[in-house]
């Protein structure tokens, strides 16, 4: 099979379908990738983790390009570029080489990006590229310089400080908005801002215990992630645009019984591992074996796994991470989007039975979707 070079160009205006014809292009035969990202994006749904997912699928196995669409050399400002987006610093970390559409190379130090994220910022960056989101960076590498596996703004000896400084950073950055002269924040009560905290951290916590490593326990090259964006919008049109063609999220959108003064949390959570069928296989065979597994869809052996609270640790209680998840999501009536391997699926809070055998159902977008790298969780929770 001969090698080949394939250039992938990134429209503003793409779609996460755009972007899933992008990921089937990546074959065995491409040895090198060169992806040209733009400045700015049309404000959808779940984009930014799409294109993320992309640029850590290219660059496995492959040497990994990025052209900046822009024909300028400004170092401060591509750094800037490069370290203030998850797009820009998933690029930096992962790529070999960047340069812009004049074929100039942006010869950067990623260690000073790192730095730059992990000291000067905590961990915390304000994301601007699509839309004002926050981002909370971990940095997982097998060489210590570069391994960061938790951000410093939630550094926490227990789940309780973490909720409580998650909490205190999403009220002051994220609630707190301004509309003219008027300042105002988001009516989410206590409860249910412990019930959000608590989301974020099982799903988190579980990139950490399993999104990190290959099928050795080795820890893998990558860029762990969880962002968190308010959206707010006067009707359910705007918000329907922003989630098309992903017909299931704008079937939950359309069904919402509130349609005015409408406002969500979005929240992705990403890893850069071998996904989570491939990981309990690669490191419980015994327990995949006895669950025969291999009788299963891929679709069914997540459900199972899921259900069963299915867990490559051994102590008690591993596995209840996802399902604490649903759970979570159900009682707050949120969509979750769940992209690995070779499938996504999608469980919709509003209708879905968290007691029921499969409360994850498949997209309906193609029968055979290409195979990613790492786990993206993206999800939308209402606030009434």
């Amino acid at each position: 099979m001969l090698a080949k070079a394939l250039d992938l160009a990134i429209q503003k205006d793409n779609s996460i379908h755009n972007v899933e014809d992008y990921l089937s292009k990546l074959g065995r035969d491409v040895t090198k990738v060169t992806v040209k990202l733009p400045r700015h994006h049309k404000m959808t749904f779940f984009k930014d983790a799409w294109i993320s997912s992309l640029i850590t699928t290219a660059s496995f196995g492959r040497e990994l390009v990025i052209t900046d669409w822009n024909n300028k050399l400004d170092y401060g400002e591509l750094r800037d570029r490069f370290s203030n987006s998850l797009i820009g610093i998933t690029s930096a970390f992962l790529a070999q080489e960047i340069n812009n559409v004049s074929h100039q190379k942006f010869d950067f130090h990623i260690k000073d990006i790192v730095d730059r994220i992990v000291f000067d910022y905590d961990g915390m960056i304000e994301d601007h590229e699509s839309g004002k989101s926050f981002v909370f960076c971990s940095f997982d590498s097998p060489e210590e310089n570069f391994n960061y596996p938790k951000p410093f703004a939630l550094s926490a000896s227990s789940k309780e400080e973490f909720i409580r400084k998650f909490l205190d950073i999403k009220r002051e950055k994220v609630d707190y908005q301004t509309a003219g002269a008027n300042s105002y924040q988001l009516a989410f009560t206590h409860e249910s801002d412990i019930d959000l905290a608590t989301l974020i951290f099982e799903l988190y916590e579980n990139t950490n215990q399993h999104g990190k490593y290959d099928e050795n326990n080795n820890v893998i090259r990558g860029v762990r992630s969880f962002s968190i964006k308010r959206h707010s919008s006067s009707d359910t049109a705007k918000l329907l645009d922003q989630a098309k063609p992903f017909t299931e999220l704008e079937t939950y959108i359309n069904e919402l019984k509130q349609k005015r003064n409408l406002h969500f949390y979005e929240i992705s959570i990403a890893d850069n591992g071998i996904g989570i069928i491939n990981r309990l296989k690669a490191t419980r065979p015994d327990l995949y074996a006895e669950q025969q597994l291999d009788k299963l869809s891929d679709t069914q052996k997540l459900n199972c796994i899921i259900s069963k609270n299915l867990s490559s640790k051994l102590y008690p209680g591993s596995g209840l991470g996802l399902t604490l998840a649903l759970k979570n999501l159900q009682n707050k009536k949120g969509f979750l989007s769940l992209r690995t391997g070779d499938q996504w699926v999608y469980f919709d809070g509003a209708t879905g039975k968290i007691d029921s055998e499969f409360p994850l159902q498949s997209v309906g977008y193609k029968e055979n979707l290409s195979s990613i790298k790492g786990t993206f969780y993206n999800i939308l929770i209402p606030v009434s």
